[in-house]
C-alpha cells in the first residue's frame, strides 16, 4: 500500500480497540530507522506492536533506536561461523505502545543461525 492507501484503509478502524500490528524488514536500523520514522508519522494510526527485522544493532545500541510512546526489546544480532555477530542480516525489534503491558518471555527468545524470536 501506499501510505494514503493504508491510511484509508486505517480510517475503517479509527475509533476500534483492535490490536494492529506494523512489519518491516527495516534491513538495517542505522542505515533505515531515519527514514521509517519519517514514513512512519505520516501513517494516522498508532500501531499495537511494531516489528522490525534485519536491526543488524548490537545489545549495546539497542536505546538509540526509540519510537516515541513505545517501549522497545531487541534480540541481537546472531554470532557467525567466527563467533563474531554477524555484520548483516539478522537483529529483531518489537515495539509495544505504552497503552499495553507486557514482558519478555524469555523461554520463547531465541537467537540463532535457524530462527530469531522475541
Amino acid at each position: 500500500y501506499s501510505t494514503n492507501q493504508l491510511n484509508t484503509l486505517l480510517q475503517t478502524w479509527k475509533n476500534k480497540s483492535y490490536l494492529s500490528t506494523l512489519f518491516l524488514n527495516i534491513d538495517g536500523n542505522y542505515t533505515n530507522f531515519d527514514n521509517f520514522l519519517v514514513e512512519f508519522q505520516s501513517y494516522q494510526h498508532k500501531f499495537s506492536v511494531i516489528g522490525l527485522a534485519e536491526t543488524n544493532i548490537d545489545s549495546e545500541n539497542e536505546n538509540l533506536y526509540q519510537i516515541s510512546n513505545y517501549t522497545s526489546i531487541y534480540q541481537s544480532r546472531i554470532l557467525g561461523p567466527n563467533q563474531q555477530p554477524k555484520a548483516k542480516g539478522s537483529g529483531i525489534g518489537l515495539y509495544v505502545h505504552n497503552r499495553y503491558n507486557f514482558s519478555k518471555a524469555s523461554h520463547l527468545s531465541i537467537c540463532n543461525e535457524n530462527i530469531e524470536s522475541l
